[in-house]
């Protein structure tokens, strides 16, 4: 893995890596890489589902739409050590484990104003595009379960359970990290997941509703809930 001249490592990430990144790093943006769209077509037979009920977990796919955008953050990992610490955790993580591999894009920091006690607004000092490395599930790897009616992804996803926990919650912390961090005007960009989400959210009622009690969801406040789920 190469890395550029300044002896820093860019991370992108836009699933598991936004709110669990189990590396040391010495700063993190959100933003956005164009050119993609985000899908819940890889498999998980560990970290959120078992080899019998597998659930899945989002990739990227190249959209037609250059302009299209995948919002997640981007992290700084800096020195020698912590570049190395952080290379090992996610080729296990992601590559192993996870049937990923990497790939580099331009990353775009959101750009957010600050207002200081004078009342002046200054726009954050950041680069206009980082250079990134990100991991991508493609069609192939031993995992990947590809494209599915969306009510089949959602009954998956409403059912899965792994050793990081529900799959669900994976879920809802990507619409936690969308509600709070993407620009209203990009919403459209992540209508897939939204849908997903509530296709999820209506199966979990109705299994509910019948008292089914081996695929009823118990939904969690995850901004208040303490999580230990690292995928």
């Amino acid at each position: 893995m190469i890395c550029p001249g300044n002896g820093k490592l860019y991370i992108f990430g836009y699933g598991s890596l936004i709110w669990r990144p189990n590396i040391s790093y010495t700063r993190s943006w959100s933003g956005y890489i164009k050119g993609y769209k985000i899908r819940f077509y890889q498999g998980t037979t560990t970290h959120r589902g078992t080899p019998q009920y597998p659930g899945r977990v989002v990739t990227l796919l190249p959209s037609k739409n250059k302009e299209a955008r995948v919002w997640g953050k981007a992290y700084e990992v800096d020195g020698a050590e912590q570049i190395n610490a952080a290379i090992e955790h996610l080729a296990e993580r992601e590559m192993i484990l996870g049937g990923y591999k990497f790939d580099e894009v331009s990353f775009f920091p959101r750009r957010v104003i600050h207002e200081n006690p004078e009342g002046q607004q200054n726009e954050s000092q950041l680069p206009d595009v980082i250079r990134a490395f990100v991991y991508i599930a493609e069609p192939g790897n031993d995992q990947y379960l590809g494209k599915a009616p969306l009510e089949v992804q959602a009954h998956q996803i409403a059912t899965a359970v792994g050793h990081c926990g529900r799959n669900v919650e994976y879920l809802q912390k990507l619409v936690d990290f969308i509600n709070s961090e993407v620009p209203k005007n990009d919403i459209r960009n992540d209508q897939y997941i939204l849908n997903l989400w509530r296709l999820v959210k209506e199966y979990s009622h109705n299994a509910e509703s019948h008292n089914d009690d081996k695929v009823s969801i118990k939904f969690i406040n995850l901004t208040s809930a303490n999580s230990v789920s690292s995928f």
